[in-house]
Formats: C-alpha cells, sequence, structure tokens
C-alpha cells in the first residue's frame, strides 16, 4: 500500500520517532540484559582478566597460608594480589617464549587429550540425560528401605572361597578379626568393616543389586566388584514411610543422585559402544617385552631417579628389560580400527604411575598394566573423536586451556628468574639472625647456627631471596602493564569461611591426578 503523505514535515518526524524508539529499545536492552554474574571482571592485568568464577574458584581450593588477614575482606584482597602477580609473570613468560618449552608443550598436549575426553561425555553422555518427577518420586520411595552389612575385601577367588567357608564356621566379624590380628601391616579396627545404616541413595548400584536380596545375616559368595572379590553379610533391613513433605523435601538432593547414577550407566554404554567397533587388539610379544622393562624399572633405583619413559630412553647394557624396548620403540603394541599404537607412542601416553601392583607378582602386574593399556587407548581414540567434532574450539575448553597455560608459564617463568639465585655465606648469616625465633630449641637457650641448622637457615634464606627476586621483578612489570581492580566487587563478594580458617579443601579431575582449576602457588605465602 502506498502511503499518502500531505506534509514532508510529519514524514520526518515519523521517521525520527522510530529511530528514537529503536535506541531506547536498544539502550533499554544493552542495560537490562542478562549478565552472567561469574563471567563480571574483578582484575584486568594487562591482556589477561581474573573473573568472579576465576577468582572464587581459585580462592576456594586455595591455600590457608595465602589468605593473611584479620577480615574476609583483606583475605581476599591479598590472595587476588597473588593471583595478579603470577598473571603479571605469566604475561612475561609468554613475551620470553616460555610457552614453547618442552614441559609445557607436552602438558599442553595432555591437557587438550582430557579436554576433548571431557566434551565427548558432556555432550553426548551427560547433556543428553534428563530426571523426571515419577523417577525422582521412585527414588525417594527406594530410600524408605535401608541396609546396615559386613564386608571384607580379598585380592583372589581362591582366597575368598576360603574365608568364606571360615565366616560361615566361626561368625564374619570373628573371622575379620583374626585376620587382622594375624596380619600386623593391616593398622585398622574391625568395625571399619561395618557400615552404618545406608539407604538406596547412599550405596552404589552394582553393590546395592548384591545386597538388595541376600537374606539377613547370611555370608554371600564371592563378588566381584573393580577387580576386586568381596564378601557381604546383611545384619539389617530396615523400612520407614514416607511422608508427603518429604517428596518436596528431598526432590533437589535425591535429583542429584539418580542423574549422578544414570550418568555412570550411560558413560559405560556410550565407551562400550564406542570402543567395540574400533576392534582393539594388543599385540602378545610387544606386551610382554613392555612389561618386563616396567617391572625391571619398578624394581631398581632408578626408578627412584628418572621417570620410565626416560629411563627407557637413557638405558644401556645394566638394564636389559628397558634397553630391548627401546631397541623395539617403532613396533606395533597394539592395533585397532584405523590406527596402532608404537611402543615409543605409549610412553608418551601411559600413566605407569597408577600400576600399584608390585613386579613379583607377575600375573596381577601384568593384569592391571593391561588395563592400563586398555584405558589409555581409551582415552586417546575419544580424545581424536573430540577433536573431529571440532570441540577444540568451544569457549570453555579454550578457557581450560588459556588458564592451565598460564599456570604453567608462570612456573617457567618463576624458575627463568630464581634458578640462578643462589646465597652467599653472609646472607645465610644474616637470615639466621634476623629470624631467631624459627631455630629456637627451647625458650631459655639461643639457637646455634650448627650444620643441622645451617641446612634449615640455606633453604629459607633461599625462599626468601626467590621471593624477593620475583617481588623486584613483578614491582618492574606493574609499571609495564595496565591493572584494574574491581574492588566494589571484590570485597562484596561472598566466599565460604571454615571454622577453623587453616583448613582447606582441594578438588582434582578424576582419573588424571589434576586440580579441577589452576590454584595460587603454595610457595608465596609464609
Amino acid at each position: 500500500m502506498k502511503l499518502n503523505i500531505k506534509d514532508r514535515k510529519y514524514w520526518i518526524s515519523g521517521i525520527a520517532l522510530i529511530v528514537c524508539i529503536a535506541l531506547f529499545c536498544g539502550i533499554w536492552y544493552w542495560m537490562n540484559r542478562k549478565v552472567n554474574p561469574d563471567d563480571v571482571v574483578i582484575a584486568r592485568i594487562g591482556d589477561s582478566e581474573i573473573t568472579v568464577k576465576d577468582f572464587r574458584l581459585n580462592y576456594e581450593f586455595g591455600l590457608p597460608n595465602l589468605k593473611p588477614g584479620d577480615n574476609v575482606t583483606e583475605m581476599k584482597r591479598a590472595y587476588l594480589n597473588y593471583m595478579i602477580n603470577e598473571k603479571l609473570l605469566a604475561q612475561e613468560g609468554y613475551k620470553l617464549n616460555l610457552d614453547n618449552t618442552q614441559r609445557v608443550q607436552e602438558l599442553r598436549t595432555e591437557l587438550i587429550g582430557e579436554e576433548m575426553v571431557k566434551s565427548i561425555l558432556k555432550y553426548e553422555v551427560a547433556d543428553k540425560i534428563t530426571v523426571s518427577p515419577d523417577e525422582i518420586k521412585d527414588a525417594i520411595n527406594k530410600s524408605s528401605v535401608s541396609f546396615k552389612f559386613n564386608f571384607w575385601p580379598t585380592s583372589s577367588f581362591p582366597e575368598a572361597v576360603r574365608l568364606r567357608e571360615e565366616m560361615r564356621k566361626n561368625g564374619f566379624m570373628n573371622t575379620v578379626q583374626k585376620v587382622i590380628k594375624s596380619n600386623p601391616e593391616i593398622k585398622v579396627d574391625s568395625t571399619v568393616f561395618q557400615t552404618k545404616e545406608l539407604s538406596w541413595l547412599d550405596i552404589e548400584p552394582d553393590l546395592l543389586n548384591v545386597i538388595k536380596d541376600l537374606p539377613k545375616d547370611q555370608i554371600s559368595e564371592p563378588i566381584l566388584l573393580n577387580s576386586v572379590y568381596y564378601l557381604f553379610q546383611v545384619t539389617g533391613i530396615y523400612r520407614s514411610a514416607v511422608m508427603e513433605g518429604d517428596y518436596l523435601k528431598n526432590a533437589p538432593s535425591v535429583r542429584k543422585i539418580v542423574y549422578n547414577n544414570k550418568l555412570k550407566d550411560e558413560t559405560f554404554k556410550y565407551v562400550s559402544s564406542f570402543m567395540i567397533p574400533k576392534n582393539v587388539v594388543t599385540k602378545g610379544g610387544p606386551f610382554i617385552i613392555l612389561a618386563n622393562a616396567l617391572a625391571e624399572w619398578k624394581t631398581n633405583p632408578i626408578g627412584d631417579q628418572l621417570s620410565f619413559r626416560d629411563a627407557v630412553k637413557s638405558s644401556n647394557e645394566k638394564y636389559p628389560a628397558m634397553l630391548k624396548l627401546k631397541q623395539n620403540g617403532t613396533r606395533v603394541l597394539t592395533e585397532y580400527e584405523g590406527g596402532a599404537l608404537t611402543i615409543n607412542k605409549s610412553l608418551d601416553l601411559l600413566d605407569v604411575s597408577k600400576i600399584k601392583v608390585e613386579p613379583n607378582s607377575q600375573y596381577d602386574f601384568r593384569k592391571q598394566l593391561n588395563q592400563q593399556l586398555a584405558q589409555t587407548i581409551r582415552d586417546l581414540l575419544l580424545a581424536q573423536e573430540g577433536s573431529n567434532r571440532g570441540y577444540e574450539n568451544e569457549t570453555w575448553v579454550k578457557k581450560d586451556i588459556r588458564d592451565w597455560m598460564d599456570k604453567w608459564v608462570f612456573e617457567e617463568t618463576r624458575h627463568y628468574f630464581t634458578d640462578k639465585v643462589n646465597v652467599t655465606e653472609g646472607e645465610i648469616t644474616k637470615y639466621f639472625y634476623n629470624h631467631p625465633e624459627k631455630y629456637r630449641t627451647s625458650k631459655t637457650e639461643k639457637p646455634i647456627l650448627d650444620k643441622f641448622t645451617r641446612i634449615k637457615v640455606v633453604r629459607d634464606a633461599s625462599i626468601a631471596k626467590d621471593k624477593t627476586t620475583l617481588q623486584t621483578k613483578i614491582d618492574s612489570l606493574k609499571k609495564l602493564f595496565k591493572i584494574e581492580i574491581n574492588y566494589a566487587v571484590l570485597d562484596t563478594l561472598k566466599v565460604s569461611q571454615p571454622k577453623n580458617r587453616w583448613s582447606f579443601l582441594q578438588a582434582y579431575q578424576g582419573g588424571t591426578g589434576r586440580l579441577v582449576v589452576p590454584i595460587v602457588d603454595p610457595a608465596w605465602g609464609k
């Protein structure tokens, strides 16, 4: 339809009004848009940022000696200062190209693999799990039944069978007490193997399936759970009524438990369906060579001096098993659909620290090595799948990698500026006399700088000089990098305050041994 506008003045006024309304709406949207509080920036250090989430996680898992102060405001400001110091040194490290050191690059490669596995499980498993109200209600109803039971772990099936017969004759706990008494290295009380009253929500699903139908006081057959044989005896079964208010009250916590149980089951199903078509086959000959070399490394002093990989690389005739492994490095250890893993590549990926069985138990030792190798292949293939799907480009993955890279580059920078710092005899003596309280053995006697005390003084003086050296460098960097701190956000940010200020909590990524988030280096504290 064609508009009939008689007066150009009104036409222009109409357009101006529309523009004003559009601008007003845009400004209103900008001012009222939802900003995730976790993403609010607390501090900017050059090109780096510390958000509310960054600070809170770092602070919550940080060590108490890094939080000096008479109140929580002072403690938060002190801790933030350490975080800023590390960001400053990290940025200097990038300028010095320390992000390209072998250590940092190896750690980065390892982390990317972990992030890809995490991404696959997040997008293909965790994000697809739902928990319905009916499932929550059913779980609450099931939780009205609880159990008390005795349990005993054994390393082998024959031993479990022998103990089961003895328990049936002499009683479960009598047998447990006898075993503990005859094995002084088991330094625990027998009550450790008796549970309190546990409901369906407190017991792992695999374990619940074992005990839920076990008659009271009857001793079970040997049950294999997580590579360990267990004997069980249910000593009590309890039932309670579920009130209407229990559903509303317990729904949030029960939902988490149901979700986690489903996550465990769905993860197992997904990984199984992913791995079966890969047709993974480990070759017997190369595997025996690997097992013999690992056994040699674990039973010789070199195992305390060098990593397994480095020991193999530097091996000679003195260590024939490791030398043979080095000579066979290009042989294929494991084949799978679309690829293969050589012995040399396995040395880069295999975490031998997780193999706890001693080599003198050859069967169990090789069994655990084979399990660890299987997990290594699994994680390798899942990581490749995550990379193929482009998960490295996910924002949260990039953030995780950047945060850890900053941490590792800071560590390299710290070493760069302090490795050549040495204390003189004069500095050792001066430190001793300036800090007599550290070396006093009694209130009445003066400390003496003897050969025993000197070891501690040298260490303390070296640490103090390293800190002074770093602080001097940090002070110079503060003149080069612009630092902005949002004290209004920092001072009002709520953090947990334990009753004992010296208590702390640290959380690690499952299966990696890595902290959930990088935290401030403990060496900064007093």
